[in-house]
């Protein structure tokens, strides 16, 4: 009878730590809870954005809405070429991860409109910085798409199946919920004071997916 209580002690003490999650895991669901606000957010008022801020007609801004859409579903097959051939999934993470962060610091700044006016009355630069931060968006975002998920995976133990299903649960989850994001209709008459609730939008979900940090791998 003991060694069998001892024997229960020690499954539920196996079962405890094979269902604990890694902090790194929290970490992880966290940045891709900010991703995806950014990337869903900036996606349902890309084409308002460029219409109403830069005066682009239905079909020029339609335009850069889907070659934004194209980058980011086209890019994580290069993400994933990059990851498995050259830097490993961190480093891909790390890397391009500054490069959405560019983007989303090229379209904050793209979103301020009393800077640069003194000498652009025409908005240029606005606009240059606006397309190459979206631009920016686009590659990061598709470039560490590959990578995120199945990094996490790794930070678990090989016999911690119950908690790994969880994690990706969450993981999707967190995905699913935030892509209902652009489903959300804009009428007519709300165009105005959605226009200056966009800038203020997507300078918010820059700086939250700015301030979320990275976390690092147990191994290098």
């Amino acid at each position: 009878d003991e060694n069998f209580d001892n024997e229960n002690f020690q499954n539920n003490d196996d079962e405890k730590e094979n269902s604990k999650w890694p902090l790194t895991t929290y970490f992880i669901l966290v940045v891709e809870l900010c991703e995806r606000f950014c990337y869903y957010g900036l996606r349902s008022v890309l084409v308002l954005f460029l219409k109403d801020y830069y005066g682009l007609n239905e079909k020029e801004a339609s335009s850069y809405y889907h070659i934004f859409g194209a980058m980011a579903y086209g890019f994580p097959m290069v993400g994933a070429i990059i990851s498995d051939t050259y830097w490993g999934r961190y480093k891909t993470i790390r890397n391009i991860g500054l490069i959405y962060c560019l983007g989303i610091s090229l379209l904050c700044v793209s979103a301020i409109p009393i800077w640069f006016t003194p000498f652009d009355p025409e908005r240029n630069i606005h606009k240059i910085l606006s397309l190459l931060g979206i631009a920016f968006i686009g590659i990061g975002s598709g470039g560490i798409k590959p990578c995120v998920s199945s990094f996490g995976a790794d930070q678990f133990k090989p016999n911690q199946e119950k908690a790994k299903n969880q994690y990706f649960q969450w993981f999707y989850f967190i995905d699913d919920v935030l892509s209902l994001q652009p489903a959300l209709s804009w009428k007519e008459e709300e165009e105005e004071e959605l226009l200056t609730s966009s800038k203020k939008f997507i300078a918010a979900g820059g700086e939250k997916s700015m301030l979320a940090g990275m976390p690092c791998p147990d191994d290098s």
